[in-house]
């Protein structure tokens, strides 16, 4: 049977674009390269689930093939252009040859985007953005939750709505080799030694803690980790405090004119009822610390492939991107929650970490869905309503100056 394959594509096209999240998936995928082979073997070869993806998430993720046979009929396509599809199922020589011609292969690349973005939005829970109609109210009732379920939520304040979540190691690594690096605790190691520079990180850390001495890999701790985030910004460590007046002092801080007067901010809020992982000891953190790993592409994942990368001594490493669940095992990262304050600018803070460790970003780019467990809100205060909350707070609150929570000490000088 033929087939105008050129108004199928404008007709898949619109369902692709209705769908929820389409430009956040888009971030981190692309199917402008993806060959027909890798599209046959993404639909319909999908490998037994990895044994950490169900004991993190603790429910099973559709298969695409289940997917297509479920969407088909909301796609509004021909049902014997399925029936084609599924004929072909068995023999690889019989899907190539009737999907050969160009806008045959443009088909199953918009098929397989439209199968691929649906099957993410409903095995995973997406964060949502909140927006209050009124932010002076909202603070105070976001004060009062925290006073009654302290230690059931965290929050991260950030000046500038459009920046995600990212650890700052991310924000500054640079991608290296054809396709990407990959950080583990040796090329960690590499980064905070700086190519054995006599005047290194570690060798100006050494000298300021002669009992806790840093001379190979292992000896990379969380103690370690926590000081360099906490004094040169660059660690795999991300910042959450456990009080939400903190998280606005940083939302809203006028210490750069452009995000204050510009830019709409955003508080993070991260609902920890019924989370397994809740908070851990340092050894375990230590542990998880020892065996991680990072990897940052250069380029977008293309589903069905395989890529290789490289650490920082040259040694390559194969990411398996041909099926499903394996899309999901790199892209989501596993978390641990740390509260073990380590300095005072700590203690001042409330602060805790998050540890994102055992995943692939993209451009710098972390594929941020936690589990279905935590619920991650991310507020917006517009701009328009920034200066007359931060009037009311620093009236009401004028001990929660960004000062005297960067500086603890600056409090007693005043």
């Amino acid at each position: 049977m033929e087939y105008n394959f050129a108004n199928l594509n404008e007709k898949l096209k619109s369902k692709v674009k209705s769908l929820k999240n389409v430009q956040y998936f888009d971030f981190f995928f692309s199917f402008s390269n993806i060959k027909i082979l890798e599209i046959y073997d993404l639909i319909f070869i999908e490998k037994p689930l990895k044994t950490k993806i169900v004991e993190k998430l603790r429910f099973e993720f559709s298969s695409l093939e289940e997917i297509l046979n479920m969407q088909w009929s909301n796609l509004d396509l021909p049902v014997s252009l399925l029936e084609e599809i599924y004929k072909r199922k068995e023999n690889i020589c019989d899907f190539v040859d009737f999907f050969k011609g160009k806008e045959e292969i443009k088909f199953l690349r918009l098929l397989v985007k439209y199968l691929l973005y649906f099957s993410l939005n409903k095995d995973l829970f997406f964060k949502y953005e909140q927006k209050a109609k009124n932010e002076i109210e909202y603070t105070e009732g976001m004060i009062e939750l925290q006073k009654k379920n302290y230690h059931k939520c965290i929050f991260r304040g950030q000046s500038d709505f459009s920046w995600d979540i990212v650890p700052s190691l991310l924000r500054n690594l640079k991608p290296r080799g054809c396709n990407g690096l990959l950080i583990d605790i040796d090329s960690l190691f590499y980064l905070y030694n700086e190519n054995y520079v006599s005047n290194s990180l570690i060798s100006k850390y050494n000298k300021c803690f002669i009992d806790h001495q840093i001379n190979k890999p292992l000896d990379l701790d969380y103690r370690f980790l926590a000081w360099m985030q906490h004094s040169i910004q660059y660690s795999p460590l991300v910042d959450f405090t456990f009080d939400y007046q903190i998280a606005l002092t940083f939302a809203v801080n006028r210490s750069n004119p452009n995000n204050f007067l510009l830019t709409d901010s955003a508080i993070y809020i991260l609902d920890l009822l019924g989370d397994d992982n809740k908070f851990v000891s340092e050894n375990d953190v230590n542990n998880i610390i020892s065996h991680m790993f990072i990897v940052n592409l250069k380029n977008k994942i293309v589903p069905g492939s395989t890529v290789n990368v490289e650490d920082f001594a040259g040694k390559s490493y194969s990411l398996d991107f041909s099926s499903y669940s394996d899309i999901l095992y790199f892209l989501l990262p596993q978390y641990i929650l740390i509260d073990i304050p380590s300095n005072d600018r700590m203690k001042v803070q409330k602060a805790c970490f998050i540890l994102f460790y055992n995943y692939v970003s993209v451009q710098n780019k972390m594929f941020l869905v936690m589990s279905n467990r935590v619920n991650l809100f991310k507020h917006i205060i517009e701009v328009k309503d920034k200066k007359d909350l931060l009037n009311w707070f620093e009236v009401k609150y004028p001990e929660y100056k960004s000062s005297y929570l960067m500086n603890p000490y600056r409090i007693f000088n005043d």
